[in-house]
């Protein structure tokens, strides 16, 4: 999916509020709600119904009444905001010009597009393939499907924005790279981080993203792997960063940030 098709999904979630904050509009009583403390200090409603000058008293019958009337008010609140939402929706994916790297290469003419056997020896000449460290990870290779601005490829979407982040902000990383430990019983096992960091002191931070987790196995591995990352002296937030996709599987790109100026950048002079 690309970004029109996220908003799209979001568009259809504002419709289905808008319709269902509607429906609550036409079937709540109408009424103006006001809250007030007797003498004892107690809270009670008063409501004043269309036509009305005086504010009644609401007992206990009319709890039902007052917490329709609440809802009227939250869903005619709602609608003005919605509306607006779908508006910039709408006027977003009527002008949104795709800018991703396929999009660009399509619009390019012929002789202007990648052609990855010159940029390989282009990199080899500048002396910039040295700074692009790629997988080391023999699991599946062909999922390498995403490729950055400086040509490292991983594995997904999320991965690809950390790198770029990673990469834009100078640090020296490696991604997927092969890490060996020990397990309790001092046997070797062989792990690849999403990303190892190394800072100009000799300090390395791993960061892992986690992107599956509604897949069981994926979780028992990577809780597996978690307990590993402890045994061997790597945990949060001393030397680990961990993140996550959030629920609509979409990278926290803000979050990235914070955690690149906020944690990794204060490393550098260390």
């Amino acid at each position: 999916m690309d970004f029109r098709d996220y908003i799209r999904i979001g568009l259809q979630a504002e419709k289905m509020k808008l319709a269902k904050c509607s429906n609550i509009i036409k079937t709540a009583p109408v009424g103006r709600l006001t809250l007030r403390k007797n003498v004892n200090g107690h809270r009670r409603y008063y409501i004043t119904m269309p036509g009305e000058q005086k504010a009644k008293y609401a007992g206990k019958k009319m709890m039902i009444t007052i917490y329709k009337i609440k809802q009227r008010k939250k869903a005619e609140l709602m609608v003005e905001i919605i509306k607006d939402n779908i508006a910039v929706r709408e006027y977003v994916l009527e002008n949104y010009r795709d800018c991703s790297d396929e999009a660009i290469e399509a619009m390019l003419p012929k002789a202007y597009r990648a052609d990855e056997e010159l940029t390989e020896k282009v990199f080899q000449q500048t002396g910039l393939a040295k700074k692009v460290h790629q997988s080391e990870n023999p699991y599946k290779p062909e999922e390498l499907r995403h490729v950055t601005s400086f040509n490292l490829r991983v594995r997904s979407k999320g991965e690809l924005i950390m790198a770029e982040a990673l990469h834009a902000a100078g640090f020296e990383f490696y991604y997927e790279k092969r890490l060996e430990l020990y397990d309790e019983d001092g046997n070797i096992k062989v792990v690849y981080p999403d990303f190892t960091i190394v800072f100009p002191s000799g300090f390395i931070v791993y960061w892992e993203h986690k992107g599956r987790l509604d897949d069981r196995n994926y979780m028992l591995r990577d809780i597996d792997k978690t307990q590993l990352y402890y045994h061997n002296g790597i945990f949060e937030p001393h030397n680990l960063i961990v993140t996550t996709d959030g629920p609509d599987n979409m990278t926290d790109m803000e979050a990235v940030n914070r955690i690149i100026n906020g944690m990794l950048m204060p490393l550098m002079g260390i």
